[in-house]
């Protein structure tokens, strides 16, 4: 873990081949918003970027794609000093449109940040 200015702090997990999540989770909380933004590649790294006691953003990262990609944060910022303080997404394939449960996020590689929209119950219409 790295501290960082004022309440902040990152951590990056190492786990071998692994993310941290069974491969059941993968398939079903993350793969599919994944393939859906287009993201080359499977998700090799995740790092995890806290404000505080309660607040973060779960980065995760491929080797073949130079884009960052963000499934789930926890509360967000009222006044945030950057746009990921303020950043509200939290992708479950259940998620209805409208809510955060249907969001997730890109970072390009020049810091720019797309909330992405994805239903997968309008797919199956």
């Amino acid at each position: 873990m790295k501290r960082l200015a004022g309440d902040r702090s990152c951590e990056l997990h190492l786990l071998g081949t692994g993310l941290g999540v069974t491969g059941v989770d993968l398939d079903i909380f993350v793969l599919p918003a994944w393939k859906h933004a287009g993201m080359a590649g499977t998700p090799k790294y995740c790092l995890l970027a806290r404000r505080g006691k309660h607040s973060w953003i779960q980065f995760l990262l491929s080797d073949e794609d130079p884009r960052v990609f963000v499934c789930s944060t926890s509360v967000s910022d009222p006044n945030p000093q950057c746009e990921l303080d303020g950043l509200a997404v939290s992708w479950h394939p259940r998620g209805k449109r409208g809510e955060i449960y249907s969001q997730y996020a890109l970072i390009d590689k020049d810091g720019r940040v797309q909330v992405q929209t994805y239903v997968m119950d309008e797919e199956k219409r």
